[in-house]
């Protein structure tokens, strides 16, 4: 495993995430929950270009993954898959 740094995101930036987890957990909870309609609706948010582009430059010029050095290294989804982990979905 290669050690990589986390960089800061903008206190704007940051929330909108917290705030899309929130809102999974409830859907989870009343059981309305589609991980992928919910995930592709937030990728579209401007914030969220945002935060893949930081997990971008955390991963280097060749935005490889720190355990298995795939080329998914920048996608949230790489490290907690959204079906089974929606509790994990933008944390």
């Amino acid at each position: 495993m290669r050690r990589v740094s986390r960089l800061p995101l903008s206190a704007k930036v940051n929330d909108y995430p917290r705030r899309k987890q929130n809102r999974t957990n409830m859907k989870r909870a009343e059981g309305t929950l589609t991980p992928t309609k919910e995930w592709d609706s937030a990728r579209q948010a401007k914030k969220m270009e945002s935060v893949l582009l930081t997990l971008q430059r955390m991963m280097g010029p060749h935005e490889r993954c720190m355990y298995c050095h795939d080329s998914h290294g920048a996608d949230i989804e790489h490290f907690w898959p959204k079906s089974p982990y929606p509790e994990k979905m933008f944390s």
